[in-house]
């Protein structure tokens, strides 16, 4: 693979001046909270690409047409989000309290 497919497996750091910390959310969110899924998102993207580029694969965001993508990207923030807003507010999930 060439060095630009190799850079652009590495997501570039998330800018969290892209926030508005005055924004109304739901469910007592906090923008907070977006910021982290979202990082977490990037984060689980970068693993994905990095592992598909060592068996010189083309990135997870080539094989999906556009709206399929955004699709997963929305899906993995619909259930990253009320984890982490959980965790942060000290509530535990469904499996610390099964445990």
């Amino acid at each position: 693979m060439n060095t630009v497919e190799k850079l652009a497996c590495i997501p570039r750091p998330l800018n969290s001046n892209g926030f508005n910390p005055n924004c109304a959310l739901p469910y007592d969110l906090k923008t907070e909270h977006v910021q982290r899924a979202m990082q977490d998102f990037l984060d689980f993207l970068g693993f994905i690409n990095q592992k598909l580029n060592t068996k010189e694969m083309p990135r997870l965001e080539s094989f999906f047409m556009p709206a399929n993508f955004s699709s997963m990207v929305g899906e993995y923030l619909n259930v990253t989000i009320p984890n982490i807003a959980r965790l942060w507010r000290g509530i535990s999930t469904t499996m610390d309290t099964l445990i």
